[in-house]
Order: C-alpha cells, then sequence, then structure tokens
C-alpha cells in the first residue's frame, strides 16, 4: 500500500498526471473548497486507488470543526485490504418497505434513500429487490438482503425464497429484518411481516404489540420513544456490533418499537439479545392516539391489574437480536459463544429513515446509520468499516505560534 498527500497548487503537474489512472482524483479537484488530497493505491501497478479530499479530514458538530481523519483512513484501509468486489447488498422493495429510490415520491419516514448513500459510501453497492409474484428467487450475488418496514406482509413464496437464501447451507444467505409496530388492518392490532415464520426458524419472535415508554424524568417527553441500551451480554460476548457501537454511545431512541426475542429452545440458531429498554416502558395492543397516553398513564400508575395485563415493565424489555448458526447455547442469563452470523432483527425501522438523517448536516451520519453498516459488516464476517474502533478516539489540539513557518495543510 503507498500513499502520497498531494497539494492542488505545489503538486499540480504531478496531479495532473495522476488524473488520467486515478479518476476519483481529478473528481476530487472539480471541487472548489479541496485544497488538498490524499491518494492510496494497492495492488498490482497501483490500479485499486482512493482519495480522501481534505474537506473529509474533518466533519462540523455543534458549529466546531472535529477531526475524523483518522477514523476516515481507517475506513479507506480496510476496504483496500478486502481484495473481494463491493459486497451487493439488496433492499427488499415490493411490500412498501422503506424506499431506497432518492426519486422516490414519498414522506421522509418512509425512505431510506439516505441510509443507501451512507452504504454505498462505506463500500457496499445496495440494490432492491422486487420479488415478482411467480418464483420470486433472491439474486446469487447478494452478500444480505434487507427487509426495512414492509407495511403489508410479504408473499409466502418471496417468504419462502428468504428462507431458503437464508437456511440453505450452500448460499451462505444473510438477512437484516428492520420491522417496527406499524398499525394492522383499521389500525387494529400490528401489522404482521409474513417474515413469522422464517424468524421462528431462526429462533426469533417479533412482538405483536405497541411499546410505550414512560419518562418519569420527564413526562413531557414522547411516550412513542423508547431509550434502548446494548446489552451487557452482547459487550460481554465480545460481538462486533455491541463492542463497536458502545464505543461510539451506550444508547439510543427508537420510536414505536417491538420486541424481539428468543422463539424458544433451538440447538441449531441462537440469538443474542443487543438491545434492551432502558426504563418504564408498557406494552398496547393497538396504536394508542396523542390526546389519550394521559389517561393510560394514569390508569398504569393506580391500577395493578392493568399494569399486569398491559406488562409493565422497568427495564429490559428486548427490542434486537443478532442470530448465529451453530452458536454454542451458554448457561442459564449468559450469551451464547461462537456460531456462523446469520441474521439481525431490529424491532424498529424507523430510525433508518430518511426524517432520522435529514436532522443531521449533510456530511455526518446518525448513530443508527452507522448501526446497520456494523450489523452487515458483522453479518459478512468482515472488520468492520462503517463503525471503525478509532471512531470515538479523543484527540488533543494544538495550536502552532503564529510566526511558525510550518505548512499547517500538511
Amino acid at each position: 500500500l503507498r500513499g502520497k498527500f498531494l497539494d492542488a497548487v505545489a503538486d499540480r503537474g504531478e496531479s495532473l498526471t495522476l488524473n488520467a489512472k486515478y479518476p476519483q482524483l481529478a473528481l476530487a479537484w472539480d471541487k472548489v473548497d479541496v485544497a488538498a488530497a490524499l491518494l492510496l493505491t494497492t495492488g498490482e501497478d497501483e490500479k485499486r486507488s482512493a482519495v480522501v479530499p481534505d474537506t473529509e479530514f474533518s466533519t462540523t458538530v455543534d458549529r466546531r470543526p472535529v477531526f475524523q481523519g483518522e477514523p476516515r483512513l481507517f475506513r479507506e484501509l480496510v476496504a483496500l485490504s478486502d481484495t473481494d468486489a463491493k459486497p451487493v447488498v439488496y433492499f427488499t422493495q415490493s411490500n412498501g418497505e422503506l424506499s431506497i429510490d432518492p426519486a422516490a415520491e414519498a414522506p421522509n419516514d418512509r425512505k431510506a434513500s439516505r441510509l443507501r448513500a451512507y452504504l454505498e459510501k462505506n463500500y457496499m453497492e445496495v440494490r432492491p429487490l422486487a420479488f415478482p409474484l411467480e418464483n420470486p428467487t433472491v439474486p446469487a450475488d447478494a452478500a444480505a438482503v434487507v427487509v426495512a418496514g414492509p407495511r403489508s406482509p410479504l408473499a409466502p413464496a418471496a417468504a419462502e425464497a428468504l428462507k431458503k437464501y437464508v437456511t440453505d447451507k450452500g448460499k451462505k444467505g444473510r438477512l437484516l429484518v428492520l420491522a417496527g409496530a406499524a398499525p394492522g388492518p383499521n389500525n387494529q392490532g400490528v401489522e404482521k411481516t409474513g417474515l413469522e415464520d422464517l424468524l421462528t426458524t431462526l429462533n426469533v419472535r417479533l412482538g405483536d404489540k405497541f411499546v410505550y415508554s414512560y419518562h418519569q424524568e420527564d413526562p413531557r417527553r414522547d411516550n412513542r420513544q423508547t431509550i434502548a441500551w446494548f446489552t451487557g451480554a452482547a459487550v460481554a460476548a465480545k460481538n462486533e456490533v455491541a463492542v463497536t457501537m458502545a464505543k461510539v454511545s451506550p444508547a439510543l431512541v427508537l420510536e414505536l418499537p417491538r420486541e424481539v426475542s428468543a422463539a424458544g429452545p433451538n440447538s441449531d440458531y441462537q440469538p443474542l439479545p443487543l438491545l434492551v429498554t432502558d426504563g418504564i416502558t408498557w406494552l398496547e395492543d393497538d396504536r394508542v392516539d396523542e390526546g389519550q397516553i394521559g389517561q393510560v398513564i394514569a390508569e398504569l400508575k393506580s391500577n395493578a391489574a392493568v399494569q399486569q395485563r398491559k406488562k409493565l415493565n422497568e427495564g429490559g424489555r428486548p427490542l434486537a437480536a443478532l442470530v448465529s448458526q451453530g452458536a454454542a447455547p451458554g448457561r442459564p442469563g449468559a450469551p451464547p459463544s461462537g456460531g456462523t452470523p446469520v441474521a439481525a432483527v431490529y424491532g424498529n425501522a424507523h430510525f433508518v429513515s430518511d426524517a432520522i438523517g435529514r436532522r443531521m448536516s449533510p456530511d455526518a451520519a446518525p448513530l443508527t446509520y452507522k448501526l446497520v453498516g456494523v450489523t452487515l459488516d458483522w453479518l459478512r464476517d468482515r472488520p468492520s468499516v462503517a463503525g471503525s474502533d478509532v471512531e470515538g478516539k479523543k484527540y488533543a489540539e494544538y495550536q502552532f505560534p503564529q510566526a511558525s513557518t510550518v505548512d499547517t495543510t500538511r
């Protein structure tokens, strides 16, 4: 691997020569705010390359520049060291799932085009997968399939195609399911996904109720928003998703999630709890109108029978799981050990929508996007590109003397 730092002015002649061989470099110079760039090359005749413009060495947080050059460089090094082609990740688009089409005429909470851009920036190729009515199949080049927030159940044939893709040992299929609690027909109950049978095979059960939270410290907070923590069991098992994400943030917020738990004893597939609720939560059969929340909370506080019926919980309700095949089940309460990654199931889809991404600055990504990227890396059994070990590193700041002749760009 070779690296070369190029200044747009001082190294103009050399840059013009390199532009023909490395189009990425030419594109970097087209941006008026780029003053320098780092060119990385490797492989035979240095054909494989990556370019990091100086504008990507830092980001803005609270109107202050924050250095991100090291994790940015790390991601390029990991990608260049992987000699395989870009992994192809398919998003199903047949049943009202979050659209990955940037031009789709859909509200921001029903689109995942920003997530798509984030994954593509992190060296994945993202494609839509629309299942035909007859003989649906999963493409042979699929590194993973994502089912994100379907609004109607997948057809039995499509679900069977996914089941064959995941459980066929010859295919090594990987599945990521993002399924929050969406109202069913006539706003009654929670809509089915059509994947219930497949998930049961994988020893996972999706809850069929809405999870609401009571924020005792601030009753004015939205009761649809639940704080979810990465589990100590997943961190203790040194699971890459939990360890990587916990370094950045120990918790995240999910809107109207649903439970994700083990379906029952299964010697072949073992789910590892990844996220659990923090604070007081309860379950509702139907979505509660905003104006009725106060009445529901008052009833919960005063009626023990209602608390029992709605399964009032003070923390630890499971909301996500990572499934491995051939993992050895631990003692009761202990995480499973070993095994091959097969599936990841999150009881939410809203957290990866464009509605979340739009809250961030254009050059930043929500924590939840990084979570999806790290999860896909884990499923592919690859080092994490989306969430590197240096992501949360702290840096000291230094000031050069005003009279210094140091080239501060370099």
